[in-house]
């Protein structure tokens, strides 16, 4: 290998190192979600592994399941929308979700595989201290509609959808909790 190529390949391994290891440091994740049947429209995620100050609707967090989501989730990182907060009533009326009176969402595309018959979810709750409803805005997801509240404590991470990979998040925040978000 020539001095010059040499040179490069390690001013490329030098700049990888040094971005492994500040993310590292930072405690960032880069998170691609390459599934055919995405939760969110978004194909590409920082994700801080720091919890969240405050947890506000509309935030992308990212949460690890003990138990609440079901057996095949348990101890994975999971990245959601936050629906609906402590003191929030949600209802879900003929499979669909209302926060607070707001629809929020598409209908419940998994009923069905889950082997549910229409309505077998519809419930009205308020979300307890301390707990946070998340939703995936895409029919298919499998989100709080089916498994209920997450505990603050589950909660680890802040997710950020990086630009141009999916659409811009304030306003798909906006589109899909509308009055809910301020």
């Amino acid at each position: 290998m020539s001095t010059s190529k040499a040179r490069i390949v390690g001013a490329v391994l030098f700049f990888v190192l040094t971005i492994l290891t500040l993310a590292s440091v930072l405690k960032l994740r880069l998170g691609v979600d390459i599934q055919v049947r995405q939760c969110l429209p978004f194909t590409l995620y920082v994700n801080h592994l720091v919890p969240p100050d405050q947890i506000r609707r509309g935030q992308i967090l990212g949460f690890v399941s003990h138990g609440e989501v079901g057996h095949g989730f348990d101890g994975k990182l999971m990245t959601k929308m936050v629906a609906a907060v402590p003191g929030d009533t949600i209802t879900i009326k003929q499979d669909q979700l209302y926060v607070n009176g707001a629809k929020v969402g598409r209908t419940m595309d998994l009923i069905g595989k889950l082997h549910k018959n229409p309505g077998a979810f519809d419930r009205t709750e308020i979300v307890p201290p301390g707990h946070a409803f998340f939703i995936g805005t895409e029919p298919h997801s499998f989100d709080s509609r089916y498994w209920g509240f997450i505990a603050f404590p589950e909660i680890v991470a802040q997710g950020y959808p990086v630009p141009g990979f999916g659409p811009d998040q304030a306003q798909f925040t906006r589109a899909t909790l509308g009055g809910l978000v301020q």
